[in-house]
């Protein structure tokens, strides 16, 4: 009789961890736009990455519309926009761990593919 109930309280715990251990988020605007400082939650960019992938056409957007789904850029050049996703800090003001999502551009300003970029710093 307490097997089935030991093994029913293991199943439950064990999809709790699951549950728990991967931090997925459904994309949305609002949460995407918040900027991570002592005013605001953590960046949720990072936990709404795979649902913006999977679900979000962005390869044939037009910048226009890139714009109108992420808000501004962290940063762009002549061929590309990118978004920060997450930074991790050491012990000082500089940066042990980066992951950013960049969108590649043509010349008419159209989302021709994306990477997801990390860095991590050497010890």
């Amino acid at each position: 009789m307490k097997k089935p109930i030991i093994r029913f309280l293991i199943g439950c715990m064990a999809v709790i961890i699951i549950m728990t251990a991967c931090n997925e988020k459904k994309f949305e605007k609002k949460g995407w736009a918040a900027k991570p400082d002592a005013n605001f939650p953590p960046n949720e960019r990072g936990d709404m990455l795979n649902d913006l992938l999977s679900n979000h056409k962005l390869v044939g957007l037009k910048y226009s519309n890139v714009i109108s789904l992420l808000g501004i850029p962290d940063g762009v050049d002549s061929s590309s926009l990118s978004y920060e996703m997450e930074v991790a800090y050491g012990s000082d003001i500089d940066p042990v761990y980066r992951k950013d999502l960049y969108l590649f551009t043509t010349r008419d300003s159209i989302i021709s593919s994306y990477e997801i970029k990390e860095w991590k710093k050497e010890q």
